[in-house]
């Protein structure tokens, strides 16, 4: 009865705080939703996730060209937007989605965090620190500002949240006590026989720790850094298990060392199989790997992500790619080759550009990696008034770690230490600080940390309590090692650039504005954004885009004129002429713009499409449907170029072409009754009645006064008569 009342005390608690925690997830998506890249998807890796995952639901299961990032999120972005497909504000449903995974992780870390202080309940002091350590980690898993934030921006470090979380408590849970086969006693003089041989290991401790081996395999594919926490961890699993269970001999660990990594792998080997093997290509999981190695270790690196794409971004890559030519190696091996060959030359250097980035990663700021700008970050009275967030958190994580790497200070003893019962989350915590360490630092980064740096910095708190309550003479003794952990946050000073990441800002802001059709505050921000970097062809493009909407085609062509000026390698600018030169019946000058454009052997699927769309315009069908399908081939979900595709099929009667493409037009767009309606014309020219009226019969429900509805309908009766 007793047991029942605090099961149902517990769940009771549980809902009560999953509520609470939905409440604040709320609140900030209210605040955030008045941003203009709410419902766009604009910006570093933001764009690039959201271009595959658009592929994928048009119909392209499989790359055919290995991406600069790993495939996890683009199928996870995919299944999401085909989940909220009906719905109105799509991509809310979906921040909002990651932001609740985020929250229902605490339940494996909080098991976690049960059973590792089950083995400190020695004595009543020791139960008051594990109840803070406990009650504090949930109060900071429910409100923390930056976990809220970055679990709702649309880049793969969500899923490593709640991939480690459950690859952490099976962990955990495998080590438990119920789940080993425990030798029988014996006699004192058959005690050294029996340690020497083999522990049995049930095969729930095996599933536990394969379970554990596919999760963090899963991480790997959702960011290659996690490789890094599967070394470190094997190397726990192979030599110190015997920490947890003296007398698992060395065939007992090598087993669980085997399990684990052989299920670690297991996600990780068709990637690789199918990037080498079926698409020839030399990088195993992503490409631009020897890119971002040279961003974090060339001879100009400050350790940071300096280069955002940009000017500067498409400079280093195109030498990088001329040298690499040159020396007939790939980019990204020239660029491994290159930096290590400046690490040889200068190790000095480099020695002290590792204990900075070493410093960066606790830093209390949160650097910037892509989209993820300061000006954007803070958009929100939510974050914005809690940037200090992270230092605090951090500050206490490393004390933590200083307090009890004696156990004196902490009133612990070796039996039961910090760092054997925090083993798993330390292990984590280390192995991502080594990967940004040696490659680049920044906020995102480090958002695998974070369970690992909220739960050590709960227990730095409790530890704290237990200095003061367990000898106060003693608690003198926390002042230097604060002093040591307040340097390290909050002293170093890595570059920031605010004048950059405003303009790289406002350049963002007014692509979102411009699609919004809000043509005088996206023209505010990208002068704003052009004054502060007269070299980005980008920000002029976008003004002369607002220019030709608003039909000021001598505005226009300047600011074309103004981006091709600032990078003649760039086939935009020249593609914009051509398309307002289009737009102006001026098809002679816009041939020659076209083929400029097309001359310099920058495939894009942009210039492909517009350059179908003038052909078609012209009457050359064939050349159109050429380019048309070049466009899709490089990007299949583009919408335009299928349905425009699919329209010149019908055209020419082939209707079970046409139904194809409009199909794929309508799975990338599903609440667009245009979709709708071409698809159900293409039905009726088939024959096929029923298709074509539940077809109009979805598109009234969006829209009943959608246009040509009424002539469609009498079509389709007329055809039933027929």
């Amino acid at each position: 009865m007793f047991a029942d009342r605090d099961r149902n005390k517990r769940i009771i608690l549980c809902c009560v705080y999953i509520f609470i925690g939905i409440i604040i997830r709320l609140y900030y998506l209210y605040q955030f939703s008045a941003s203009p890249l709410f419902n766009i998807p604009i910006g570093p890796d933001v764009e690039e996730y959201s271009k595959w995952a658009n592929n994928i639901l048009a119909g392209q299961m499989l790359w055919d060209t290995v991406h600069i990032h790993s495939p996890l999120y683009p199928y996870f972005f995919a299944m999401l937007c085909w989940i909220f497909s009906g719905v109105e504000n799509l991509f809310g449903w979906m921040r909002f989605t990651q932001l609740f995974l985020g929250l229902i992780s605490v339940i494996p870390l909080y098991l976690s965090l049960k059973m590792l202080l089950k083995e400190n309940l020695s004595d009543d002091k020791s139960s008051i620190e594990n109840r803070v350590t406990k009650g504090l980690f949930l109060f900071l898993w429910l409100c923390y500002p930056p976990l809220i934030f970055y679990m709702g921006e649309l880049t793969s470090e969500v899923l490593l949240i709640p991939l480690f979380s459950l690859s952490i408590f099976f962990l955990y849970s495998s080590e438990q006590g119920a789940d080993i086969v425990e030798l029988k006693e014996s006699s004192d003089e058959e005690d050294e026989e029996e340690e020497n041989q083999p522990a049995l290991l049930t095969n729930k401790t095996l599933s536990k720790l394969a379970l554990a081996g596919l999760f963090a395999g899963f991480a790997v594919l959702a960011h290659p850094l996690s490789l890094f926490f599967i070394f470190f961890e094997s190397i726990y699993l192979l030599l110190f298990a015997y920490l947890k269970r003296k007398h698992l001999n060395f065939r007992t660990n090598l087993l669980r060392f085997a399990i684990f990594v052989i299920f670690a792998i297991m996600p990780v080997i068709p990637i690789v199989i199918y990037n080498t093997v079926i698409l020839k290509e030399s990088v195993p999981l992503q490409a631009n790997s020897g890119f971002n190695f040279y961003l974090g270790n060339g001879p100009e690196a400050d350790g940071t992500c300096r280069l955002r794409p940009g000017p500067e971004w498409t400079r280093a890559h195109r030498e990088a790619a001329m040298k690499a030519k040159a020396h007939g190696l790939s980019k990204d091996r020239y660029l491994f080759v290159s930096t290590l060959k400046f690490i040889r030359d200068n190790p000095v250097q480099w020695l002290k550009l590792l204990s900075c980035k070493a410093l960066y990663v606790w830093n209390e700021k949160e650097l910037t990696a892509g989209a993820d700008l300061l000006p954007l970050r803070y958009f929100t009275s939510f974050q914005r008034n809690t940037r200090w967030a992270f230092g605090l958190v951090a500050l206490f994580a490393i004390l933590a770690i200083l307090i009890n790497i004696g156990p004196n200070l902490a009133g612990g003893d070796s039996k039961n230490s910090f760092f054997k019962r925090y083993r798993h989350f330390l292990i984590l915590l280390f192995a991502f600080w080594v990967a940004q360490t040696l490659l680049v630092t920044s906020g995102r980064y480090r958002v695998a940390m974070l369970s690992a740096i909220l739960i050590l910095a709960s227990a730095g708190v409790a530890s704290i309590i237990c200095v003061i309550r367990n000898n106060r003479k003693r608690a003198i003794l926390l002042i230097p090692v604060l002093a040591i952990a307040i340097s390290v946050v909050y002293l170093p000073s890595p570059p920031f650039h605010p004048d950059q990441e405003i303009a790289e800002a406002q350049s963002l802001l007014g692509e979102a504005l411009i699609r919004q059709g809000r043509y005088r505050e996206a023209e505010g921000q990208l002068r704003s954004a052009a004054k502060h970097q007269p070299d980005w062809s980008r920000n002029y493009n976008l003004l002369g885009l607002i220019s030709e909407k608003q039909e000021k085609f001598e505005d226009a062509m300047e600011y074309y004129r103004k981006a091709i000026k600032c990078d003649f390698g760039d086939p935009e600018g020249y593609l914009n002429i051509a398309t307002l030169y289009a737009n102006m019946k001026k098809f002679k000058e816009a041939n020659q713009f076209f083929i400029k454009a097309l001359s310099m052997k920058k495939a894009t699927p942009v210039l492909y499409y517009n350059y179908a769309l003038y052909c078609a315009d012209r009457g050359d069908t064939d050349l159109a449907m050429k380019y048309y399908h070049a466009s899709i081939k490089l990007d299949p979900s583009n919408i335009q170029a299928v349905n425009n595709l699919g329209a010149i099929y019908f055209q020419q009667n082939n209707f079970e072409k046409a139904i194809y493409y409009f199909e794929i037009a309508l799975r990338l767009e599903p609440r667009n009754p245009n979709r709708m309606l071409n698809l159900a014309l293409a039905f009726i020219k088939s024959g096929n009645t029923e298709k074509a009226k539940d077809m109009i019969q979805k598109a009234t429900a969006i829209d009943p006064n959608i246009p040509a509805l009424n002539t469609l309908i009498e079509m389709m009766e007329e055809n039933v008569r027929e």
